[in-house]
């Protein structure tokens, strides 16, 4: 499993520096350099879809053992700097959030239910919302498109296929199964789980329907609010989009993420994705690659101090 992660991320570095080496690194050096206060702005617009998306997953837990919204917000930073910044296909941020959350005075069964449950909606409102992007994405450009919209509706067929699937194993009573791949991917990590008990627990979430519809409707709010960050990104760069443009181009760039969940952060994958479809949305290769280098400039600034926060708080139990 540990070789698979790192080929992937091999292959990830390698399509990133083939993209930049086709657009071309001073064009696109020059196009940030354009963008002025672009990250900064970036970095401050992330903290709401961080909020919404900590909303939603606070909101699964039982109502008295509910986290605070702060900590849950710190908890969901710690996760997206995990996901973002190490080679862990986008799950190994679930497992630090879980354990964190079992500090709080929830068994790490119960963490890890909210968890599971939190990937299941989040994955479930992606399909209309990647919907929603496909349709745009149509609208906007059709017939110069074509091949790419065939390729991102399989992609969509693919994402869809996987949440039916996901869906389904948790039918079928996981725990097991997931806390083998768990041990055997960090041995002695989840010693005090008991399988049986997340399975329980999982039913447990899914049986409090108004909290989980109430969640799921954060959920998509929160896909939609990271819309603002391209929105504002084109703007500082010169090459301004329409808010319903920004909502389309981010829901296809989520896809794409999506589909490609075994390359750690998406790393190439996102900046290949902008660049072809920037011809789309009317503004040039080297302003789609800038806009998504000022994305991962933004996982920089919010992901170290977050992987610090993450050592700091593992340190503190194990010292206790």
């Amino acid at each position: 499993m540990k070789g698979m992660a790192y080929g992937a991320f091999a292959l990830g570095i390698l399509l990133f520096a083939a993209v930049i080496l086709y657009v071309g690194a001073d064009d696109v050096a020059a196009a940030l350099v354009s963008g002025g206060w672009a990250l900064p702005a970036i970095v401050a617009c992330h903290i709401l879809p961080l909020a919404i998306d900590a909303q939603a997953w606070r909101l699964l837990f039982e109502r008295g053992l509910r986290p605070g919204l702060a900590r849950a917000c710190a908890l969901r930073w710690v996760c997206e700097a995990v996901n973002n910044l190490l080679p862990v296909a986008q799950l190994g941020g679930e497992f630090a959030r879980a354990r964190l959350a079992a500090r709080g005075g929830v068994s790490l069964s119960a963490a890890g239910a909210v968890g599971t449950a939190d990937v299941t909606l989040g994955a479930l409102t992606q399909v209309p919302f990647a919907l929603v992007g496909l349709i745009g994405l149509a609208v906007v450009s059709a017939n110069d498109h074509g091949y790419v919209l065939w390729a991102l509706g399989g992609g969509l067929g693919v994402l869809t296929a996987l949440v039916l699937a996901f869906v389904r194993f948790q039918q079928a009573g996981p725990g097991r199964i997931a806390m083998g791949l768990v041990r055997r991917l960090r041995p002695g990590a989840v010693r005090a789980a008991d399988p049986a008990a997340l399975d329980r627990e999982i039913g447990a979430v899914y049986a409090r329907r108004g909290p989980l519809a109430l969640a799921a409707f954060w959920r998509f709010a929160a896909w939609l609010a990271g819309a603002g960050e391209i929105w504002l990104a084109l703007h500082f760069l010169g090459s301004p989009i329409s808010v319903p443009e920004a909502i389309v181009l981010e829901s296809v760039l989520q896809l794409v993420r999506s589909v490609a969940f075994l390359v750690p952060a998406a790393l190439g994958v996102q900046e290949g994705a902008l660049v072809l479809l920037a011809s789309a949305f009317g503004f040039s290769p080297e302003i789609g690659l800038a806009v998504s280098l000022l994305r991962r400039g933004r996982d920089v600034i919010l992901g170290v101090p977050g992987l610090v926060f993450w050592q700091m708080a593992e340190g503190a139990r194990l010292r206790s």
